[in-house]
C-alpha cells in the first residue's frame, strides 16, 4: 500500500433496512477516509446510524437483516485493496481482527479495565501490524 492512500475509504455509502412500509434508510450517503495514524470519531444522536455505519464497515451486519443501498468501502492493505461491501465471507474472515476490528459500545466486554485505552490500542497495533 502506498502511504498516501487512506487505509479505509467510505464513499457515498448507505444502508437500508426492510420495514412494514417499504424500506427504512439508516445511513444515507456518508463518505470519509481514514489515513494511516488517524483517529476518526463518528458522533451523533442516539439512533442516527453510528453503530450501523461502523458495523457495515467491517461487514458485521447480517445480509438478511439489512440491504446495502449504494456506495462502497475500500480497505487498502499493504499488498492489495479489498472492496469490503462485496467481499466474500472467506475474505472477510481473513482480515477481521488482523486488519480491521471494532470496540463495541459496552467497553467492559471489549476492554481490560486494568489497562488504559491507549495501552490496549497500542497492544493490538503491535500484535496485528
Amino acid at each position: 500500500m502506498k502511504d498516501d492512500l487512506p487505509i479505509v475509504s467510505v464513499k457515498n455509502f448507505g444502508v437500508e433496512f426492510p420495514s412494514g412500509v417499504g424500506r427504512f434508510t439508516a445511513v444515507n450517503n456518508i463518505s470519509f477516509d481514514i489515513g494511516r495514524g488517524e483517529i476518526v470519531a463518528i458522533v451523533g444522536e442516539s439512533g442516527s446510524g453510528k453503530s450501523v455505519a461502523a458495523l457495515s464497515i467491517i461487514q458485521l451486519l447480517s445480509k438478511s437483516s439489512g440491504a446495502y443501498s449504494e456506495g462502497g468501502i475500500l480497505l487498502n492493505l499493504p499488498d492489495r485493496s479489498i472492496e469490503l461491501s462485496t467481499a466474500s465471507e472467506a475474505e472477510l474472515s481473513k482480515i477481521r481482527g488482523k486488519h480491521v476490528s471494532m470496540i463495541f459500545q459496552e467497553p467492559m466486554t471489549s476492554l481490560n479495565p486494568a489497562l488504559s485505552c491507549g495501552e490496549q490500542i497500542a497492544f493490538f497495533m503491535w500484535i496485528y501490524f
